[in-house]
């Protein structure tokens, strides 16, 4: 009887085992699945979202890609744009040269209506030209005129930035030349007056003396702080007996003479034109 009943005890014992050992399994199995499920899932999600994040970077970059060419196409046409302007300028100077000589000219006459404030060596050659041109316009030419003739005289306008009245010229002249002189050029040409309220002339011209060629030489001396000396060397002409052929003939030297006023204006009180 004691033998059935320990027979009895171990096989009962036997079945829990058993019993236990395949609900753990089974608990084991049902949190696998869970664990793969629970994978499945988040890989699923992890999918997803990298699925939504892509068109994201696409639509930057494609944006990327939109603003770039805006960009280079302003650029371009700034580009673009300041070449025109510089072609249209060049063929405006091209098609027009004459006016920006023009302009350059006016210029220099603005500046030479002034009274000379400065002599040396950088300024002396202007004042000398500009001074040379005046004397000229008395001894040898006309001050430049344009149209045809306002009266029976043949009087044309004068043509010159600055010059608009017999004042305008006389007070040009008498910058550059000491009273004596200016008033000597001036008695010259009794045909400068103004007509209408405009400065008019009679135009006339004549040559230059053949005797003397081109400027050789200069040099500025300043003898006081008040007084200097130009001094100019000028190529002599001459010309044969039998043909007339000319030759040159050695050189002449002509001295002007510059004086500062009290005002610290400077004016040419010796002018010794060879022309």
């Amino acid at each position: 009887m004691k033998r059935i009943n320990l027979t009895l005890l171990l096989s009962a014992a036997l079945i829990c085992i058993f019993a236990l050992s395949s609900c753990d399994v089974n608990a084991v199995l049902e949190q696998a699945s869970e664990t793969a499920a629970g994978t499945e899932t988040e890989t699923a999600k992890a999918e997803e979202a990298d699925t939504t994040e892509s068109p994201e970077i696409e639509t930057e970059t494609e944006t990327a890609e939109e603003t770039v060419p805006e960009e280079e196409a302003e650029t371009t046409a700034a580009e673009t744009e300041a070449e025109t302007t510089a072609e249209t300028e060049a063929e405006t100077t091209a098609e027009d040269p004459a006016a920006a000589v023009k302009a350059a000219f006016e210029q220099k006459v603005a500046a030479a209506m002034k009274p000379v404030a400065y002599v040396n060596e950088d300024t002396i050659g202007e004042i000398f030209s500009t001074a040379t041109e005046i004397w000229k316009w008395f001894n040898m030419s006309t001050v430049p005129t344009s149209g045809e003739p306002v009266n029976e005289t043949f009087h044309c306008k004068v043509d010159y930035p600055y010059l608009e009245t017999y004042a305008d010229l006389d007070k040009y002249v008498r910058n550059y030349f000491s009273t004596e002189i200016a008033d000597k050029l001036l008695s010259y040409r009794s045909d400068y007056t103004d007509i209408d309220g405009s400065l008019c002339a009679i135009p006339a011209d004549r040559g230059s003396n053949i005797n003397y060629g081109d400027i050789i030489s200069t040099e500025l001396s300043l003898r006081s702080a008040s007084f200097v000396e130009y001094a100019v060397e000028v190529q002599k002409i001459s010309f044969t007996e039998d043909e007339g052929a000319p030759f040159n003939d050695g050189s002449e030297t002509f001295i002007f003479k510059l004086q500062m006023d009290k005002y610290g204006c400077w004016r040419f009180v010796s002018f010794p034109m060879w022309m």
